[in-house]
């Protein structure tokens, strides 16, 4: 997928991508205020910078097991408070990882 490709469409709400998708872009979904679910596939590998930045109605994501690695800015200003991250998957350092505060809980799943 495209960077800023889904970005600032404030209609979006429930987004469910196809099972042959491996990337997103950087912004894909950024601005997208009204998604509140999205469901990522098992084959996604990758996902861009600032790609759910400001998806402030998104409350919970689950990330696929082939993704390897999160940008510290890949949730920046959303809604989030549960993020499901498989085991192995390099997140950024720190108490915060992602800038979304002590309601935010990051969970970690065995793939």
């Amino acid at each position: 997928m495209a960077n800023s490709a889904f970005s600032g469409c404030g209609k979006l709400k429930n987004i469910n991508l196809p099972d042959t998708l491996k990337s997103i872009g950087a912004s894909a979904f950024s601005g997208c205020r009204s998604m509140t679910k999205i469901r990522l596939p098992d084959s996604l590998t990758s996902i861009g910078d600032r790609c759910f930045e400001g998806c402030t109605s998104l409350t919970e994501i689950t990330i696929p097991k082939n993704v390897k690695e999160l940008s510290k800015n890949t949730f920046k200003n959303s809604g989030l408070t549960v993020i499901h991250i498989p085991e192995g998957c390099k997140i950024p350092a720190g108490n915060d990882p992602f800038g979304l505060g002590k309601n935010c809980k990051i969970d970690f799943y065995k793939p």
